[in-house]
């Protein structure tokens, strides 16, 4: 996934295993911690809910911010 601030010009590049849901208490608890900008892109809800355990995070100039191998979790 690619990340960037537009006002600040940052971003990031994150890594990881993703799962997808389409319906179930996981979909509806990311619903409910959803910022409401993007609630409001999807009023019917007919998105799905993505989860992502994200094992690297890389700045725009590919420096690494994390790395979940180098933390050893």
């Amino acid at each position: 996934v690619f990340f960037r601030d537009p006002e600040t010009r940052v971003g990031w590049r994150f890594f990881g295993d993703v799962q997808v849901f389409e319906d179930g208490p996981t979909r509806e608890g990311i619903w409910e911690r959803t910022v409401q900008p993007e609630r409001d892109r999807d009023p019917e809800k007919q998105g799905s809910a993505v989860l992502i355990r994200v094992d690297r995070i890389l700045a725009i100039n590919q420096d690494v911010v994390q790395d979940r191998e180098v933390a050893g979790a």
